[in-house]
């Protein structure tokens, strides 16, 4: 593991641990927060992929379309094209994935939503200083 796996990980224990912590003084559903929680880290995995995505496609066309000769060379550059995270793309895909979830179980969405909320900016700041160990952004 690398220093980013570390801290995000860390970073994912203490959003949950904070969450969790608040729960207990609000009172709400416990399976709801768990459900949520999931439908966050659901939604961060796939809008952070797919921003990360469209920020670099332009480079892609540019660089790695005209040495394509092969569907396996095809899906290789996918895979490395799609390999990164973006930050917003992740946060909106996760508030959209949990408005959905609340949507769906008609929930009162202000309540769960502003315990929630606590979480991401825990788990961006380890994040950060995950990217700043391993220097692939701007930290």
């Amino acid at each position: 593991m690398n220093a980013y796996q570390i801290t995000g990980l860390i970073g994912i224990v203490l959003a949950l641990l904070v969450v969790f912590l608040v729960q207990k003084k609000t009172r709400l559903t416990r399976s709801h927060l768990v459900y949520l929680c999931l439908c966050a880290a659901a939604g961060v995995f796939v809008g952070g992929h797919i921003l990360f995505f469209i920020v670099g496609l332009p480079d892609f066309i540019k660089n790695d379309v005209p040495n394509i000769h092969s569907g396996a060379q095809l899906l290789d550059s996918l895979y490395y094209a799609a390999s990164g995270m973006v930050f917003y793309g992740g946060l909106l895909c996760a508030l959209l994935f949990m408005w959905i979830y609340i949507k769906i179980r008609r929930l009162p969405g202000r309540l769960y939503l502003n315990n929630m909320v606590i979480a991401f900016p825990i788990f961006h700041f380890m994040g950060r200083i995950g990217c700043a160990f391993t220097g692939c952004c701007y930290g």
